[in-house]
């Protein structure tokens, strides 16, 4: 019994020292194990082809060929895809990899998502204790925001928005440690650059937020240099291919009848905060208590606490008015999972501050596992989340949809 207490001893003091590594091996395993390898989505599959040209014609600028009833119910009127680049650039060597050795198709694109949600856990970890939190504390605010919200739900399909808040993660750290190296502030800029290249949507959600922080700081010169080295290429190459592919720099390709900012605000903005099928309260409970560390967050680290406030703010006042508010065939506000990440600021603060209240822990408690349930629902069920109901009802809830689809027919 001695060696086997001191074995299992040993490797509970390397899971300890490394417990940031060890949450994102578990987030990949859990979504790898989840994901199926199956393009289920209008967004996925035209990635996908994007993907294929690139690997075999060594362009972006391909065609699309998808079923005509899709084209017509997705109003995709365009000769391009009109989704960005950077899921199917991150897809190419998967895939080159995975022709090469003769694997069934998807097999190794299906392990991208997982992936990234791994490097997002590991990323939200480092925040947190960059910003003062001991390894158990960090441990529960990355466990609460990494498993107990949607964005597990998101590590298992193949949506742009875990890469994009995957960039999220990192321009908050990159900041954190901005006074450390000039290598950090290159992470900051390859944030900023990348997130737009993954979605057009990103230059007022994620670039404008993080590159005014970084202007805020005023880091030396040779940092903001780095940044601007690294961004630069990428939105270079972002212009370019909406260029190509529209003919203006502004376009987003969404020329179709009905497709715009033309929602109701008020209607939407509820819907994305507070409604039955799409409210983000009722798919990821636990950012509720953070409503009660935003003066503390905001005493620890003012300006990254109100960056974070405004990576998440500004895709609510975008997406209120969007035609397609609710995300489409999703689950939850589909659109607010890439802003996940920016909860690390404000639940850190929350633990921070209330940590040893055992009232409040027990309440955390209970929030994370219930919203863990919803997720792990949602992973289990995805693409079989759509529905005629009314956007924001109990009926067009995905938990919903899938309790009622399994119970037996009267």
């Amino acid at each position: 019994m001695g060696p086997a207490r001191s074995a299992v001893g040993s490797v509970a003091r390397l899971a300890e020292r490394h417990v940031g590594w060890v949450l994102a091996a578990c987030a990949f395993l859990v979504a790898a194990a989840l994901t199926r390898p199956d393009f289920d989505s209008v967004d996925a599959q035209s990635m996908g082809q994007v993907a294929e040209g690139i690997l075999h014609h060594g362009t972006p600028l391909v065609a699309l060929h998808l079923p005509g009833h899709e084209m017509q119910e997705f109003h995709i009127t365009g000769k391009y895809s009109s989704y960005g680049l950077g899921m199917s650039v991150l897809w190419v060597p998967f895939l080159a990899l995975e022709q090469a050795l003769g694997l069934p198709v998807l097999r190794l694109v299906a392990l991208v998502s997982p992936l990234l949600l791994a490097a997002t856990v590991l990323v939200m970890f480092t925040l947190s204790t960059t910003l003062g939190a001991t390894r158990r504390r960090a441990c529960a605010v990355t466990v609460a925001l990494g498993f107990g919200t949607f964005l597990l739900t998101y590590g298992t399909t193949y949506y742009s928005e875990p890469a994009v808040a995957l960039c999220v993660a990192v321009g908050l750290l990159g900041l954190a440690r901005l006074d450390r190296s000039a290598l950090w502030a290159g992470w900051v800029g390859g944030a900023i650059g990348f997130s737009v290249i993954l979605r057009t949507d990103s230059l007022p959600t994620v670039a404008l937020p993080i590159g005014c922080a970084l202007l805020v700081l005023r880091p030396p010169r040779r940092h903001l240099a780095t940044a601007g080295v690294v961004a630069l290429p990428l939105l270079v190459a972002w212009g370019w291919y909406n260029v190509a592919r529209f003919g203006s720099l502004t376009s987003l390709g969404y020329t179709s009848s009905g497709q715009g900012f033309n929602h109701s605000f008020v209607d939407g903005l509820v819907g994305l905060l507070v409604s039955p099928g799409k409210g983000i309260v009722w798919f990821a409970p636990i950012l509720i208590l953070t409503l009660w560390s935003m003066a503390g967050a905001y005493r620890r680290w003012p300006v990254l606490s109100v960056l974070a406030l405004a990576l998440i703010a500004s895709r609510f006042l975008l997406y209120a008015s969007w035609w397609g508010w609710d995300g489409g065939l999703s689950f939850g506000p589909r659109f607010i999972e890439p802003a996940i990440p920016a909860f690390t600021v404000l639940l850190t603060a929350l633990v921070l501050d209330r940590g040893r209240d055992a009232r409040f822990v027990r309440w955390g408690a209970a929030l994370v596992t219930l919203g863990a349930t919803v997720a792990l629902v949602g992973s289990f069920s995805f693409g079989s989340w759509g529905t005629d109901a009314p956007a924001g009802s109990w009926k067009s809830n995905p938990v919903v949809i899938v309790v009622r689809a399994h119970l037996p027919e009267r």
